[in-house]
């Protein structure tokens, strides 16, 4: 008689030669291929995972560019002079005498 561990009960199908206590461990954890294929299977999960993020960084930085746009185009489109380099009003001033 084979040992039961405690937390399975005898489940009395033999049908297929395994003891008891496997059929009750491979209907609750899955058989052996399917728990060999669990780790590819979070491999996968992270790459497409890492990809998501990726996409959405991509799409938060797009989007602040997008927003941002008309205030960049604010800032380069600005009367000051590129010689005055402090702003100063005198400078500023004497630029737009000229």
């Amino acid at each position: 008689m084979t040992h039961n561990p405690p937390s399975y009960e005898p489940t009395g199908d033999r049908s297929h030669g395994a003891p008891d206590w496997q059929d009750q461990y491979e209907a609750e954890r899955g058989t052996m291929d399917e728990q060999r294929n669990g780790p590819r299977m979070m491999v996968t999960g992270t790459i497409l995972g890492s990809f998501a993020w990726g996409l959405l960084i991509l799409g938060a930085v797009a989007l602040g560019l997008f927003l941002a746009m008309p205030l960049l185009a604010d800032a380069m489109e600005s009367p000051r002079p590129a010689a005055c380099a402090g702003f100063t009003s005198e400078c500023v001033a004497a630029a737009e005498a000229r």
